[in-house]
């Protein structure tokens, strides 16, 4: 990155190995292939990646390629996701010798796109490289993290980072145990908050299979909302009972006067969804759903504190 201008930051939403469409955004917003290189360059503006590069798409390893370059060459940023720690956990045996993640068929479905497209040595240094990405940023003004902003989750995987190396063992194994206190914080902060539904309502409108948890409005104050209300997926929720209070006693809203978080995870395309839009003033998804046939997003931040609509950009 160099040149002179007003320096910003572009953050992109999951990729999910469509190389094509993160070639064609980077283009579209000023970017330009690095001579004789992998990587994508602006003069004086950097991008900033919210996991989930791998799985679901044809062209896995160019992607990862493209954004492992830009990384490396200072012209990206990138924050672990929810399929890049699935996949490392997947791949990374335990103390009994099994896999971390259960190598289950909904699981291997997950990433048999990535394990059939990355082999070998290519998919030893992929899982090297995700085993050193950062949980979440901070940066000038903004922040990023996968799926969830949630302040003790941070502070609790914090503690833990400064004792271990980042997602290398014991710390991996403790990230894969049902009940560790590390396990929770990243599931929260990585893979998101969800809430049980009750058992009188419906997962979701036009759910193929049966689901009983949503994913959640985690920015928002829950005080009086219903499980409808409070859901943000692409599909509706069909119940209209209040939220629980004690699933959502540890519900931490994002205050108005925080700098502005951004976040991929939670695919926002379907019906009556509309066009990418903030959330709230200071809060910003960027995955429209690009594995779904949605565009592939970014937002284009130039300091402000309160987001503004325009500054979206999408490619399909």
């Amino acid at each position: 990155m160099s040149g002179s201008g007003p320096a910003g930051y572009d953050i992109i939403g999951d990729v999910h190995g469509r190389a094509d469409l993160l070639v064609r955004l980077l283009e579209a917003m000023g970017y330009r292939r690095v001579p004789g290189g992998r990587g994508f360059a602006h003069p004086y503006r950097r991008a900033v990646f919210v996991g989930d590069l791998v799985d679901r798409g044809p062209m896995i390893a160019e992607a990862v390629a493209i954004v492992r370059a830009m990384a490396e060459a200072g012209d990206g940023l990138v924050v672990l996701g929810n399929h890049e720690f699935n996949l490392l956990s997947f791949c990374s045996p335990g103390p009994d010798g099994l896999p971390l993640r259960a190598a289950t068929a909904s699981n291997r479905a997950q990433h048999r796109e990535t394990l059939e497209q990355v082999r070998g040595r290519a998919l030893d240094e992929l899982l090297a490289w995700i085993r050193s990405l950062p949980l979440w940023l901070e940066l000038d003004g903004l922040r990023v993290v996968h799926a969830c902003w949630h302040p003790p989750s941070i502070d609790t995987l914090a503690a833990a980072v400064r004792e271990t190396a980042l997602l290398g063992q014991p710390l991996l194994a403790c990230l894969n145990r049902p009940g560790d206190p590390l396990a929770d914080a990243l599931e929260r902060v990585v893979k998101g908050w969800e809430l049980p539904l009750p058992e009188a309502c419906d997962p979701a409108a036009g759910e193929a299979r049966e689901r009983r948890k949503i994913r959640v409005r985690w920015y928002a104050d829950p005080a009086g909302a219903t499980y409808r209300g409070y859901a943000l997926q692409s599909r509706p929720v069909d119940c209209d009972e209040s939220l629980d209070p004690a699933a959502v006693a540890e519900a931490v809203p994002y205050g108005d006067d925080e700098p502005p978080v951004f976040f991929g995870h939670y695919g926002l395309h379907g019906p009556g969804l509309g066009p990418p839009r903030p959330l709230a003033a200071n809060v910003g998804c960027v995955d429209w759903g690009v594995s779904k046939g949605g565009p592939l997003v970014a937002y284009r931040w130039q300091g402000e504190r309160r987001l503004e609509p325009d500054r979206f950009i999408g490619v399909t």
